[in-house]
């Protein structure tokens, strides 16, 4: 054909050349669109916004499965905190509820003190018997001295003083309770001072006392005291004792020296 209508052919080839040389540019564009587009990382996907975004992931889930994550972490975060909290509140009842526990106990230890105080002064085994537990084994020990039982204590200790003595004056000062459970001790220091009515012997002391306490269905109950005691003697004023120039009392069924309580 060409070589019937030289002209002709020259032209035909032309076009096919030009529209050939179309293709492969249309075909490269697209080639290289797509290599752009979804090659290895050439073009970052969109990003994106608004709510309501469930493209596939690949997954068959899209963002739908990301956002319950997210929407989940967030719930989670928040149950935490609200955890947090609400064991902070329970946490900070119970340290005040604490608090004020060991407010009565002490105040109901110091009460007891005070009965003793009075039953020592006047000769009374009334408050002994109502605060101190009675048990077997139970001992009482004074500069030395000791009582076994509540019994011993009340009848050969608490209630000769009222005869014994013209006067017993009796202090607790800086008085210090400490608890654990049901368990409390109790340490203060002492100021004890009298007068034997058979010799007039007067004695002062100072010293210190210690009492054990058990709760024992809700009511603190003594188990144990311990006590001892020195002539006074003003901190103030260094140097040994001077001699103790008074009259010693008589041995009896009870000496009054060394009274600790």
């Amino acid at each position: 054909m060409f070589y019937l209508f030289p002209r002709k052919g020259q032209y035909l080839a032309g076009v096919f050349f030009v529209a050939a040389l179309i293709l492969v540019s249309i075909t490269a564009y697209k080639g290289g669109d797509l290599v752009y587009r979804h090659g290895l990382g050439v073009m970052s996907l969109p990003e994106v916004t608004g709510e309501g975004h469930d493209h596939d992931h690949g997954d068959g889930n899209g963002h739908d499965k990301q956002s319950n994550h997210h929407v989940d972490t967030k719930e989670s975060t928040t149950k935490a905190s609200d955890t947090h909290a609400h064991d902070d509140t329970h946490a900070h009842q119970r340290n005040s509820q604490d608090h004020h526990a060991n407010a009565d106990d002490r105040a109901y230890i110091k009460d007891i003190i005070a009965d003793v105080k009075y039953g020592w002064e006047n000769g009374d085994g009334a408050p002994f018997r109502k605060h101190f537990l009675d048990f077997e084994g139970a001992r009482y020990v004074e500069s030395g001295g000791q009582n076994e039982g509540l019994k011993d204590l009340v009848t050969h200790h608490v209630e000769p003083e009222k005869d014994a003595l013209e006067y017993l004056s009796l202090e607790f000062s800086n008085i210090e309770i400490y608890f654990e459970n049901n368990f409390a001790w109790v340490v203060a220091d002492t100021r004890v001072k009298g007068k034997v009515n058979k010799t007039g012997y007067e004695f002062d002391k100072s010293g210190y006392q210690t009492f054990l306490f058990r709760k024992v269905n809700g009511q603190w109950k003594v188990v144990h005291t311990h006590s001892s005691s020195r002539d006074y003697r003003d901190e103030g004023v260094k140097g040994e004792p001077k001699e103790d120039t008074s009259v010693e009392p008589q041995e009896s069924d009870h000496s009054h020296d060394g009274h600790g309580h």
